[in-house]
């Protein structure tokens, strides 16, 4: 069978969300991976909250009218804390 089998789970497709930790991934050691900083600004809006909409930015509903909007673009800061701006 093709996809992916641990334990006794089987997939078609894995995703891995780790974060800054995803260089170090004890399943995929050989992967070299460029980690990004992001911002993200929750807002409240009137807009459909059954979908996920990923482009330039990202908004992504969390209920009541509130979203999640951000981007990950930063490849070079100097530190993981979240700005001001």
């Amino acid at each position: 069978p093709e996809g992916i089998r641990y334990n006794n789970i089987n997939a078609q497709r894995l995703i891995f969300c780790n974060g800054l930790e995803a260089g170090n991934n004890r399943f995929f050691p050989e992967i070299v991976f460029y980690p990004t900083k992001g911002e993200i600004i929750t807002v409240h809006m009137q807009a459909p909250e059954d979908k996920i909409i990923c482009g330039n930015v990202f908004v992504l509903p969390i209920g009541n009218n509130l979203f999640h909007v951000g981007a990950t673009f930063a490849r070079t800061y100097a530190d993981i804390s979240p700005t001001q701006a």
